[in-house]
């Protein structure tokens, strides 16, 4: 495992993304948006209310080459 550098949390309403993958969305955007991030951890936590994940990443976020 990589120095963690970062820590970025995904939330949306549990009943929302029962009916559409709005999370999954979300998480896929960002990593795409972010090339130079590798994903360490990942921890997901689900209330009656709100659906969350919760990734640990090294790396540089953004879209400028770290080198």
């Amino acid at each position: 495992m990589a120095k963690i550098t970062g820590a970025r949390v995904f939330t949306v309403p549990t009943q929302d993304n029962a009916a559409e993958d709005r999370l999954g969305a979300q998480l896929t955007r960002w990593i795409a948006d972010n090339p130079f991030v590798t994903m360490e951890e990942k921890h997901v936590v689900q209330s009656d209310s709100f659906l969350s994940v919760l990734v640990f990443y090294s790396g540089q976020a953004g879209e400028n080459s770290p080198l």
